[in-house]
């Protein structure tokens, strides 16, 4: 490799620069999933809750995508 060869690496893309979707439009998707895995509406709406608010805090690691997940364990007859 030469030095014309070396490219400076990509720049980590903004958090704006991310998709963005709307809170409410998910809440209802995923109670409506917490409710087909047969979750009750309160469990299934503290759930959603939780997950929801970690997005929105910016806690990815907390957020949404643990959802798939959570519904897996339950369809096993597991609690996650």
């Amino acid at each position: 490799m030469t030095a014309t060869d070396a490219r400076p690496a990509a720049a980590p893309s903004p958090a704006s620069a991310r998709p963005r979707y709307d809170a409410p439009a998910l809440h209802q998707f995923a109670m409506a999933l917490t409710a087909r895995a047969g979750l009750g509406e309160a469990m299934g709406r503290a759930v959603t809750d939780v997950l929801i608010e970690g997005d929105l805090l910016g806690h990815d690691t907390h957020g949404l995508h643990l959802l798939a997940g959570y519904l897996r364990e339950l369809g096993r007859g597991r609690s996650a």
